[in-house]
């Protein structure tokens, strides 16, 4: 006969009311949960299938080069043209006047662009594909087809309204131009449909972007104090992504390259009912808000009362808050 095994039922009792006997199941669940997240990851956020190899250092220097392209010298004239200009004589300035300041502007030929750049993204392309077409579908457009990635760089003088800003891809390649001139400046100006044929040119040889399958929807002219502008918007006919459709937008001042920008066009329809969605959200948000403020009083007063009681146990906390502080996560 085989033998029973007593068991102290004070001992089992013990077990059974032990915390510690859930450990292994918090243990798999996070397990699992590591597991989930390194194989989805990728398909989840986009921003992490990115490719950021190409450092914001050589990011700045391709929207150099491109403001060159484009008539805007972020260096220099001195330095632009590889020689040093001597400095004029100095001058013994005028007395001004009693009550009269007239602040001077410096010459713009003699500074140096100052230089930002930022990352960001198209919200309203980013959320229209992942609303419609699914995290990973819109995922691997946004990589491959679909601009929605880019790096901003402003270049810009100081007490100067002119101003350039400057889109870059992650591959490094333009996505997109803004260049303010002023309002009174006097530039060459170009027939309507002189400036047309520039637009096509600029977006097909200059950006890399081809123009077939895109149509020409609007255009429109007009009359500066001292030149013309134009702008050109062309839309694909080729490809649809669920009633929205990629664009090509071009501005000239003049004889010149304004603005450019390639992007997901999101019908109006959709933005109303994406508002109304952000709507509920948002009010959803203050009634848990609501909920999280409470949980926080209630935290204190449990936080008081364990340490009034000595229910806390000081030393792994000190241990895993040192953990969290050193280790970079």
């Amino acid at each position: 006969m085989a033998e029973s095994v007593s068991v102290d039922p004070n001992r089992l009792e013990a077990h059974l009311k032990s915390p510690h006997r859930y450990l292994w199941w918090l243990g798999l669940f996070a397990l699992v949960g590591c597991i989930i997240y390194f194989t989805k990851n990728d398909e989840v956020f986009a921003a992490a299938s990115l490719n950021l190899s190409i450092p914001k250092e050589q990011i700045i220097e391709k929207a150099c080069q491109w403001a060159v392209k484009l008539g805007y010298n972020p260096e220099p004239s001195s330095v632009s043209n590889g020689t040093q200009s001597t400095p004029p004589p100095k001058q013994n300035p005028p007395i001004p006047k009693p009550g009269a300041f007239e602040p001077k502007s410096p010459d713009p030929e003699t500074q140096r662009a100052l230089r930002s750049v930022t990352f960001s993204y198209d919200d309203d392309a980013k959320s229209f594909l992942e609303y419609e077409l699914g995290v990973a579908k819109a995922n691997e457009l946004m990589v491959k087809e679909i601009p929605v990635w880019y790096w901003r760089v402003r270049l810009v003088r100081e007490l100067q309204q002119e101003e350039l800003r400057v889109w870059i891809n992650p591959e490094g390649k333009l996505a997109g131009v803004d260049h303010d001139f002023e309002n009174d400046r006097e530039i060459p100006s170009l027939t309507h449909e002189q400036a047309e044929k520039a637009a096509r040119k600029f977006v097909e040889e200059e950006a890399g972007n081809s123009l077939d399958g895109f149509e020409l929807i609007k255009d429109e002219e007009s009359q500066k104090p001292k030149r013309k502008d134009h702008s050109f918007t062309f839309e694909d006919t080729k490809k649809d992504y669920k009633g929205a459709k990629l664009r090509v937008f071009v501005g000239l001042a003049g004889n010149k390259i304004e603005s450019y920008n390639r992007y997901l066009h999101v019908p109006e329809s959709w933005e109303r009912k994406f508002a109304d969605i952000r709507s509920y959200n948002s009010m959803l948000a203050r009634i848990a808000q609501i909920f999280m403020t409470l949980l926080m009083l209630v935290s204190v007063f449990a936080f008081g009362w364990a340490v009034m009681t000595g229910n806390i146990r000081w030393f792994p906390v000190i241990i895993i808050a040192l953990i969290y502080s050193l280790v970079p996560f």
